[in-house]
């Protein structure tokens, strides 16, 4: 919460407030100057704007007044607990993670990912907080990777089949084809041959027979 002239409001960073930073100053936060006051008082006024939404609160004030009613503690307060947030977020990673670069996050691209591929509405998109967002789109990736794979480990299997027949040697799925996913199987653990004196081999052949309803 943050008290904006006589009123609390709550204000948190969202999806939401992010993209309308970026409709509002032409870019996205993870390229705004930590120094430029006006954007810091911007993004600010976007979280407030953003969680009133959210949370169905009447917030009518424009970033006009809004800047001539916050007072510079609050702001000092509430750009610590950002600062705190991105350092965090730095440490756990993010969805570019993954490809090791540096390229800014652009959150219309983020929007386009949820709307057009993980099935969120507008509404769903802009009240996610970013570590929300990023804990949604880890799920939905690793739910489309594990589809994926199934499909061709599929394919692999199929000729599989269709090929033993035709090999004089037992076939392996990674004689056939390989894939990238195959590296991150741990090694197969080796047969334990079982070690038997030939009167348990004798004892074991006499049961045998005799279940077979030999003499």
């Amino acid at each position: 919460m943050i008290k904006v002239g006589a009123k609390e409001f709550p204000c948190r960073l969202t999806m939401g407030a992010m993209l309308q930073f970026k409709r509002t100053v032409g870019k996205d936060v993870s390229q705004m100057n930590w120094e430029d006051m006006e954007e810091l008082l911007t993004l600010m006024w976007c979280c407030v704007s953003s969680a009133c939404r959210a949370d169905n609160v009447e917030f009518s004030i424009d970033f006009t007044m809004f800047c001539d009613l916050v007072s510079p503690a609050d702001m000092a307060k509430w750009n610590s607990a950002i600062a705190e947030a991105n350092e965090k977020k730095k440490r756990g990673g993010t969805v570019n993670s993954e490809s090791g670069d540096d390229d800014p996050v652009d959150v219309e691209h983020l929007l386009g990912i949820a709307m057009g591929c993980m099935g969120m509405s507008m509404d769903d998109f802009c009240r996610c907080t970013p570590s929300e967002y990023y804990a949604a789109y880890e799920a939905w990736h690793d739910a489309v990777d594990a589809a994926e794979r199934g499909k061709w480990e599929r394919v692999r299997m199929q000729c599989l089949c269709i090929l033993q027949p035709y090999s004089k040697d037992k076939l392996k799925a990674r004689d056939i084809m390989q894939f990238a996913w195959d590296e991150e199987v741990q090694t197969e653990i080796p047969e334990v041959k079982e070690k038997l004196s030939r009167e348990e081999i004798m004892d074991r052949y006499k049961k045998a027979a005799k279940r077979a309803g030999l003499r």
